[in-house]
């Protein structure tokens, strides 16, 4: 009776007849379950660290983790709330031109960090603006930030990606020549609408309101 209780509740690591090595344990429901590896010291790792998850209360059931990447992107997309309808036909687009044809097939579990990676750097290499490709990764980061939500995979591989640098954009000014050119061209009635931009600072709202005002 306690031999038999003690196979219920402690890992197991035996020899296969091929030489491997399988770790066996069980699952929260006391089902035995079991992985097989090369080395016995793999073996041996992996058991611990799934002792300790069952203990955490953070194993996850592997099967789980074989759900497909396109399935989980589409339940994404139609959960996407208080967007305006730009941003998500953008998003869409994204996902269906650029993120979909890489992952879609792929089972969550099988994603790893330097496959994602290289796909962030194909992305750049095919001539996409550094400010798309970071979006991209963005959704796909997005995605599977919602599978370790839903415990789906334990971990994302997300992790210490590489992205292209998005350019500073060097503002431009004009010359007080140049706004005097410019104030020359415009109808009178916006002439001090020029100058207040320019030497004022006002914003745009500030500047259209002062204008409105001035004409009514």
């Amino acid at each position: 009776m306690n031999d038999g209780k003690k196979r219920r509740t402690s890992p197991e690591i035996r020899q296969t007849p091929g030489g491997k090595w399988q770790a066996r344990y069980r699952d929260p429901s006391g089902h035995l379950r079991g992985k097989t590896f090369v080395r016995k010291g793999d073996a041996q790792a992996f058991l611990v660290a799934t002792k300790t998850d069952l203990h955490r209360g953070a194993w996850i059931d592997p099967s789980r983790s074989m759900t497909r990447f396109g399935d989980l992107a589409g339940e994404w997309l139609g959960n996407r709330l208080n967007l305006r309808r730009t941003s998500l036909a953008r998003d869409e687009s994204y996902l269906r031109n650029h993120v979909l044809p890489a992952f879609e097939d792929l089972p969550l579990g099988r994603l790893e960090r330097g496959e994602i990676q290289a796909w962030v750097k194909e992305l750049s290499a095919a001539g996409l603006a550094p400010r798309t490709v970071r979006m991209c990764y963005q959704i796909l980061k997005s995605i599977l930030d919602g599978a370790v939500a839903s415990r789906l995979i334990a971990e994302s591989p997300c992790k210490r990606i590489v992205l292209p640098r998005v350019p500073n954009r060097e503002n431009l000014y004009l010359t007080a020549e140049e706004v005097e050119r410019l104030a020359a061209v415009v109808d009178p009635h916006f002439q001090a609408l020029v100058y207040s931009a320019v030497y004022l600072g006002c914003r745009w709202g500030e500047s259209v309101g002062g204008v409105g005002g001035a004409q009514a």
